[in-house]
């Protein structure tokens, strides 16, 4: 009986916390969906090691740095913003840090780690003082647009794609052809 009470109070304080019934939810399939969001994620564990391993940070730690953060900024979104949103390290500042600050410049891995504390210090500051919203309010909406638009257009480019673009259709398969 004390067990079934104990379950009744966490479960009435996930309620009361999240609004999980409210959202027409319920607490196993948050558990699930958290669940299932860990494991997409979870590649981000191994990647990001290999990546900056190459700049000579210890493997171990940069998978205990990583899962670290990434379990703090999704506990904080959930606990701070009630919002369902897991974050984890970017790909793109990871790279250049191993190939363009520690092997391309020649920093060591503290002095790179150094260089992307000041900035996100500075993008901490830019916010703070209303400089990012002004650039981006800045940017007219056609070309921010445009430039998603390229930047999706580059990234399909670059990986071997199974689809084509079709004027009569979205989407159609590529037809393999024999050469003769």
């Amino acid at each position: 009986m004390a067990a079934r009470s104990s379950t009744m109070s966490a479960g009435g304080w996930l309620e009361n916390q999240f609004g999980i019934k409210a959202a027409g939810s319920t607490i196993g399939t948050e558990i699930r969906g958290g669940f299932t969001t860990f494991l997409v994620m979870s590649y981000i564990l191994v990647v990001n090691a290999v990546i900056l391993s190459a700049a000579g940070i210890p493997f171990p730690a940069v998978v205990a740095a990583t899962a670290l953060m990434a379990a703090l900024f999704t506990g904080g979104m959930a606990l701070w913003a009630n919002y369902p949103y897991a974050g984890a390290a970017g790909l793109g500042i990871n790279a250049v840090v191993a190939f363009g600050l520690v092997k391309g410049a020649g920093l060591s891995w503290q002095g790179a780690m150094g260089v992307v504390a000041l900035e996100g210090a500075a993008i901490c500051v830019a916010m703070a003082l209303g400089i990012r919203k002004a650039l981006l309010d800045a940017v007219p909406v056609p070309l921010k647009f445009g430039i998603g638009a390229g930047i999706a257009r580059s990234s399909s480019r670059s990986e071997p794609s199974t689809a084509v673009w079709s004027r009569r259709r979205a989407i159609r398969p590529i037809r393999s052809r024999s050469v003769t």
